[in-house]
Parts: C-alpha cells; structure tokens; sequence
C-alpha cells in the first residue's frame, strides 16, 4: 500500500475548492472535498499507476476537477501535487512547466 501526502500547494487548491463551494451550500464544502480525497485514497493507495499519465504528472478526475500526482514507486509515496477544476486546465500546464 502506498502512503499518500499532500504538498501545501495541494492543501491550498483543497481550501480554495472548499471555500468556493460554501458561498453557495457551506454544509457540502468540506463532505465534498472528503469524497474527493476519500475517492483518491480508496483508488490509488493500492493501485497508484490506474490514471492518464500526463508530462511527469499523473491526473485523476473526480467530477469537475483534476487532481495531478507523483509517484515514487521505491518509497511507495504518492504526493498530490495540485488539484484544479477543470475549467482551469490551462492552469496545470503552466504548472507542469
């Protein structure tokens, strides 16, 4: 099983993503971005090559947003690198850069 960890830039796109969603249902920001990361964390703590590799990056959709990860298979770590709605993908390729 691979452990999972989030960089800071992760954690703020989770607190942007959460803050965004509770101008307009505050109840469902954060168990929306629970499920996100529960759906990530159920899926590739075990299986963490079963995504679109893009780049160096590899990508997992989870509704409207993307979430761009890094695995290091020696260690067995997966960190999250930074999640967009996927509107802003032209934001991840300056990212990938």
């Amino acid at each position: 099983m691979y452990e999972i960890i989030r960089t800071k830039k992760a954690d703020r796109d989770l607190e942007a993503i959460a803050d965004y969603i509770a101008k307009d249902n505050p109840y469902k920001a954060l168990s929306f971005v629970q499920e996100m990361l529960d759906n990530f964390h159920n899926i590739f703590a075990m299986f963490p090559l079963a995504s679109i590799k893009y780049e160096k990056y590899h990508c997992h959709t989870y509704k409207n947003y993307l979430l761009f990860y890094k695995v290091n298979k020696e260690k067995k770590i997966i960190h999250i690198m930074h999640i967009v709605h996927s509107a802003q993908y032209t934001v991840y390729k300056n990212f990938s850069k």
